[in-house]
């Protein structure tokens, strides 16, 4: 019994070596370089957007989710959006200059994502009147999938920004009512002497 015990606490100790004794290869010097590069890159963009505050060296996953959501947001021109309708970016965005880049760049910041979102969601609610949605409605919206397209605070979740974003662009956009019902819009037809 002894010796059955002492085997199997070897076979384990074996095993957690990766396949009996041959361990995973350590990364090479200039992999463990870049990876520490990149998350120092990672960290430093955090604390510039604001995601992070300055003394905090650790971030969360929350946090990584957030700063696609920035990114996507400026990929969609929230800055130019930001800058046309508030007349200014004083602490909604933070200039940039990447490495060995020549043009200057603007990051949102997390205030200035909060304030974007506060608008698109505004507009999102516009558009939904405009469907004889109120906003009491809209806010129980859902994508196909049940996904809430507005969270607690009235502002568009990340569903509800793909289907509002399918909807500015002139695709079909669909969406559940709180009666079980489906409502949508409908795909705008291509312009005279265009291709679909």
């Amino acid at each position: 019994m002894l010796a059955a015990a002492i085997l199997a606490a070897a076979l384990l100790a074996r095993a957690a070596d990766n396949d009996y004794g041959h361990k995973a290869p350590a990364p090479s010097g200039a992999d463990a370089r870049s990876s520490a590069a990149q998350r120092q890159e990672t960290l430093s963009e955090l604390w510039q957007r604001r995601i992070l505050p300055p003394d905090s060296s650790r971030w969360q996953p929350e946090d990584i989710a957030l700063l696609e959501r920035l990114r996507r947001a400026e990929a969609a021109d929230a800055v130019r959006m930001l800058r046309r309708r508030l007349h200014g970016l004083k602490d909604l965005a933070v200039e940039y200059r990447p490495v060995g880049g020549t043009v200057t760049e603007w990051r949102l910041t997390k205030e200035g994502f909060t304030r974007y979102l506060f608008l698109r969601s505004q507009d999102a609610l516009d558009y939904f009147d405009g469907k004889d949605i109120p906003a009491k409605t809209a806010f129980q919206l859902t994508d196909l999938d049940g996904k809430k397209l507005f969270d607690k605070s009235g502002l568009l979740t990340e569903a509800g920004e793909a289907v509002y974003d399918r909807a500015q662009d002139g695709l079909e956009a669909r969406w559940k009512l709180p009666s079980g019902e489906i409502g949508g819009s409908r795909r705008r037809p291509p312009e005279a002497g265009k291709n679909p």
